[in-house]
This record gives C-alpha cells, structure tokens and sequence, in this order.
C-alpha cells in the first residue's frame, strides 16, 4: 500500500500517510480485508482524517441517542446539552459519561476530572486513562500521555496510537472474519456510526482490494 493510494481516498490523510503506512505493515494490517476494516473505522472516528480531538458539542437529545440514559440521565442531559442560545458543557458531558462507576470500570478513568481529561484524541479517538497508560507504555512514551493526553494530536502518534489500539485489542483476526459489527463494538464499544461505517468499508474494500 502507497501513500498515493491512501490519499487518493482520504485526502485529509497526508499529516498521518508515511507513519500509518509503516505502522500497518508492522502490525499485519496488511491484507486487503484488513486494510479496509482498519482505515474505514478510523475514518469514521476522525471524520475522514479531519478531527483528532472529539467533539461533545451535543444537543439533549444527541446526549441520549449516543450514551443512553443508563450514561446520562434526562435531567443531566438538559442541563449539559446544547440548546438554542447555550452552547454543551462539554467538560461536564465528559465527565459525566466517561467518570463515575462506568468509566472506572470500562475506561480506568479512576481519578476525579479524568472524564475530561482522558476524552478522545487521536485517528482512534483513544478514550480514558487505562487505555492512555497502556498505549504510553508500548509506545515508550515514558509517562508523557498521561501528564498530557493532548499529544496523541500529533500527527505521529495519532497514527501510532490507532495501530497500538487494533493490535493491542488483537483486532486483525476479527477483520478476518469480515464481521464488521463486532469490529465496531470493539472500536467504539457499542454500534455507533454503524451505517457511516458500512459506508467506508465499501469505499476501503474497493479502493484496497
């Protein structure tokens, strides 16, 4: 795989091209069926390669629908949504649905403020603090993630990272079986963007094949 064939589908992708490249072929992601579950879901995490920071700018209802009322609660979500003239807290919507209970439990977020401060970065979007501890240690980052979770916006290592996650989380035998919802559950932990997803492996299976 080149870098002319990657851009030619993602033009926002040039930053992330020559550290991607190299890093799938370390990591196996190597064959056509591979290459396009890989690509297509960290196409949808970052918006065709244009977004390494997430985004919680949602309305009450998009709160909801994404996290569910088991994340956030009716009252909560009205008070953190966007709404006509108020802008989301996103501060409070994160540690909301990435703090307490839940995000000690699924994203190691153990420390008060971590919600907010462990939010997606990154072409994966990497969430929490057990997930930013473990993808510092392999990447022999020496603790650096950790004191600042903003650097995995660096094009090299929001490149690294998303490779670390799929290896990490032996994601290329299950791009094997071409079964892309359990690939997506294990990418975003749920279906979300389920559709979009479907969308871009079509565009990756015949672009790459």
């Amino acid at each position: 795989m080149k870098a002319a064939n990657l851009l030619q589908l993602f033009p926002a992708a040039a930053p992330y091209a020559d550290t991607l490249i190299a890093g799938m072929a370390a990591a196996a992601i190597d064959t056509p069926l591979r290459r396009a579950h890989f690509l297509s879901q960290i196409a949808v995490e970052s918006a065709a390669f244009t977004k390494v920071r997430e985004s919680l700018n949602y309305s009450i209802e998009g709160l909801l629908d994404t996290f569910g009322r088991h994340r956030i609660s009716e009252a909560d979500a009205e008070r953190l949504g966007r709404i006509p003239g108020r802008p989301a807290d996103q501060v409070g919507i994160a540690n909301q649905v990435y703090g307490g209970e839940w995000g000690r439990k699924h994203l190691g977020n153990t420390e008060p403020g971590d919600g907010a401060l462990f939010i997606g970065y990154g072409l994966k979007q990497l969430t929490g603090r057990g997930n930013v501890a473990r993808c510092d240690k392999a990447l022999g980052l020496k603790g650096q993630l950790l004191k600042q979770p903003s650097l995995l916006m660096r094009p090299d290592l929001a490149a690294k990272s998303a490779i670390w996650f799929w290896t990490d989380n032996d994601l290329n035998p299950i791009a094997d079986t071409d079964n892309i919802e359990a690939v997506t559950r294990t990418v975003n932990g749920g279906l979300n963007g389920l559709s979009d997803r479907k969308v871009w492996l079509a565009k990756c299976k015949a672009a790459f094949a």
